[in-house]
């Protein structure tokens, strides 16, 4: 490598450098603020009524998965937590069943209430597709161009399951209630990026192919 190409490639890797520590400053400094946990997520899905762990974990990637995702360990820690501050209690099964069911306190109703009553800050894209696009000039095209396709049908194919749920539980926005609609906004939220991600990684790939 010549030396002229040594101090190109030592520029680029200090400025790929400095553009990710300014945002990760960026996104810590979004996340002083009030912002959703994993807390808010899982009383809000409470909302609709007592329901075992296990069952919760399913309402939960229904309902909410769109715009947060969560593993069952990580679901089972926060509800153990939540317990312990009183935001949610354990009441009696309806049926012969030995399973645990949770429900929301009036503590934890007031806790949730008093959250979305709190600013909301806007979202940090922390998305690490757009900084290997950023740092691509070190790989082949190639390289960039079969993690692009991949990438889109991943997209593709969370967004067939977001249509297939609209179709499913919201055939007829135009005809929902008040509160029907809170539940259906965030899964338009969800369908609008997938269909963000999808035409964007069109546009990449066809950006990227015209300047080879």
């Amino acid at each position: 490598m010549r030396s002229m190409d040594l101090v190109d490639y030592s520029l680029h890797m200090h400025f790929v450098a400095y553009s990710y520590r300014e945002y990760n400053l960026l996104c810590n400094k979004v996340q002083e603020g009030k912002v959703m946990a994993l807390s808010h997520a899982i009383l809000a899905t409470l909302l609709s009524g007592p329901i075992s762990g296990y069952k919760l974990t399913k309402r939960f990637n229904a309902a909410i998965g769109y715009f947060w995702q969560a593993t069952h360990q990580q679901i089972y820690r926060e509800l153990t937590s939540l317990e312990e501050q009183g935001y949610v209690e354990r009441v009696p099964s309806s049926s012969p069943s030995t399973e645990k069911r949770y429900a929301l306190t009036s503590e934890g109703r007031y806790a949730l209430t008093e959250w979305i009553m709190q600013p909301s800050e806007p979202g940090v894209l922390r998305e690490d597709l757009l900084l290997k696009v950023r740092a691509g000039s070190l790989v082949p095209p190639e390289v960039l161009l079969t993690e692009l396709h991949r990438r889109r049908a991943l997209h593709a194919e969370r967004l067939a399951v977001y249509r297939e749920l609209q179709e499913r539980d919201f055939p007829d926005p135009q005809r929902l209630t008040y509160e029907q609609r809170l539940l259906y906004l965030p899964l338009l939220g969800g369908l609008m990026f997938e269909t963000n991600n999808v035409a964007w990684c069109d546009t990449a790939i066809a950006f990227l192919q015209e300047g080879m």
